[in-house]
């Protein structure tokens, strides 16, 4: 596969990626919610979809090769890149620091962390139990 096409998938998949995470910050920012929530949320999800992903490509017979270089493309890399908003995180946490927040930033990288490697698994379990149940 050429580099364009591994290009463009990684582009299309940021695409919708950075749109689904446009569309949850607007939503928690409208809602009256912390502007963080969104963030939050949206790190959480992202890591979820990426082990979930990732443990069915890591499960999909070799007769997909797709799914093995294309679809992670896509999917890892494009999606979730652009939709899990670690760079966002990161300047909120140091924004919360720099406001004389030093306990709240630091409960918010934490919590943010937990989650993040949480649905990482999470999603991997799922993947694992489903694949379990139709395999």
């Amino acid at each position: 596969m050429s580099q364009l096409v591994n290009v463009v998938l990684v582009a299309a998949g940021g695409a919708v990626g950075a749109a689904c995470r446009y569309g949850l910050t607007v939503r928690f920012s409208q809602s009256g919610s912390l502007l963080l929530t969104g963030t939050l949320i949206t790190n959480a999800l992202g890591c979820l979809i990426a082990g979930m992903t990732l443990q069915y490509v890591l499960s999909a017979p070799h007769d997909h090769p797709w799914l093995q270089g294309p679809g992670q493309l896509l999917f890892i890399t494009g999606f979730c890149g652009a939709f899990t908003t670690m760079s966002a995180f990161v300047i909120e946490a140091n924004g919360l620091q720099a406001a004389g927040g030093a306990a709240t930033s630091a409960g918010y990288v934490i919590l943010t962390a937990a989650l993040a490697f949480g649905g990482f698994y999470a999603g991997m379990l799922t993947v694992r139990g489903v694949l379990r149940l139709v395999g």
